[in-house]
């Protein structure tokens, strides 16, 4: 079970984290949220990745997405697709987003204990980097980047 720490304060989940069903034509013009969407959607992917959820990945990854590991490894969907990490519980410590034109940028930071294909991930906070873009079927994450703890 994951413990995981709410870094932005909000009554109510934000609209735009649904699927095709409240999905506008086009972007927001503001993002009232930010900092709650952006959160809510990286937690989106923690979760998926901890329940082993191969189609909820697949939905919200955009065709376009990329990942580049803190091992110097990268991918694109397909291949991320094809050898997914096995998350068995992460905390996310802090998040900051910065929403503009449709896309929203997530700095955070998050203690897991998770293996990539084929090398476990050390447990130390480390620093992350994901973008995603509104769509017609809401949002979709196209970049993720991992980094090394700091020193």
């Amino acid at each position: 079970m994951s413990i995981r720490t709410v870094v932005a304060a909000g009554t109510a989940a934000v609209a735009v984290l649904g699927g095709a069903s409240v999905a506008a034509a086009g972007p927001p013009a503001s993002l009232p949220k930010t900092q709650l969407t952006g959160y809510q959607l990286i937690n989106r992917f923690m979760s998926a990745l901890e329940d082993a959820d191969a189609p909820r990945i697949n939905r919200l990854l955009a065709p376009s997405f990329v990942i580049q590991r803190a091992n110097g490894t990268w991918a694109v969907k397909s291949q991320y697709m094809r050898r997914l990490p096995v998350v068995d519980d992460f905390t996310i410590l802090a998040s900051h987003a910065v929403y503009s034109h449709g896309t929203i940028s997530v700095r955070w930071e998050m203690a897991t204990r998770e293996v990539l294909p084929g090398a476990a991930v050390g447990t130390a906070p480390a620093p992350r980097l994901s973008t995603f873009a509104w769509t017609s079927r809401g949002w979709r994450m196209t970049s993720h980047a991992n980094f090394n703890p700091p020193t």
